[in-house]
C-alpha cells in the first residue's frame, strides 16, 4: 500500500539524484535553490513508500483552495504499478484541487503522460501557459495547465498568479496567461 512520507533533509541528495534522471535540466531548479527550496514555506516534499521502499518522490505545494503538483517521479523499477496513479489520488485526497504542467503532447512519452493524468481526471485549460525559468538565462517554456477535478475557469488568473510567486518567485508578475 503506498504512502507518503516526509523527505527528511539528509535524504536531499538523493531525490536530486533523482529529479535529475527523471525530469529535463529546464524543469528543474539547481542544486542549490533545490535544497533552499525545501524550507519554503508551503512546499512539501514526500516519498512515495511501499512498506520500507522508497519508490519515489513527489513535491507540492500549498495553494489556496488546492495544491500544485511540481514534480512526481516514480523510479524505474517501480514503474507500472500503479504507484503514480495511488500518488496523485492520495495527494488529491489530502489537498483537494490540483494543478500541474506537462510538456505539449508532441511525443510518445508526452502523449502517454497528458492520457495518465487525463485518466486521473485531470483537464487541460485552455490558457497559453508559460513556466517562468529555474536559472536566470533560461527561457520561459511553454506548457500546459492541467487541474483536477474541474478547469479553473475565471480563476486562471489567479492560480497562476500564486504558481508564480510562491513556486517560482515572481512577485506580482505573470509572464503570460490568456
Amino acid at each position: 500500500m503506498l504512502t507518503l512520507k516526509a523527505v527528511r533533509e539528509e535524504e536531499l541528495p538523493a531525490i536530486y539524484a533523482g529529479m535529475q534522471e527523471n525530469f529535463a535540466r529546464e524543469e528543474i531548479r539547481d542544486r542549490d535553490a533545490f535544497f533552499a527550496q525545501f524550507h519554503a514555506q508551503g512546499y512539501r516534499l514526500m516519498h512515495l513508500a511501499d512498506g520500507d521502499a522508497n519508490v519515489g518522490f513527489i513535491g507540492i505545494w500549498e495553494l489556496e483552495g488546492g495544491a500544485y503538483v511540481e514534480h512526481i517521479a516514480v523510479y524505474p523499477a517501480f514503474r507500472g504499478k500503479r504507484y503514480g496513479s495511488d500518488a496523485v489520488r492520495a495527494v488529491q485526497a489530502a489537498f483537494g484541487a490540483l494543478v500541474l504542467e506537462i510538456e505539449p503532447p508532441r511525443t510518445p512519452d508526452q502523449i502517454r503522460r497528458l492520457h495518465f493524468y487525463e485518466r486521473l481526471g485531470f483537464v487541460v485549460n485552455p490558457v497559453d501557459y508559460l513556466q517562468p525559468p529555474y536559472r536566470e538565462g533560461d527561457a520561459p517554456l511553454p506548457l500546459l495547465l492541467l487541474s483536477c477535478p474541474a478547469p479553473l475557469g475565471a480563476r486562471t488568473q489567479a492560480v497562476v498568479r500564486q504558481i508564480y510567486e510562491r513556486v517560482y518567485g515572481l512577485k506580482g508578475g505573470v509572464l503570460a496567461c490568456s
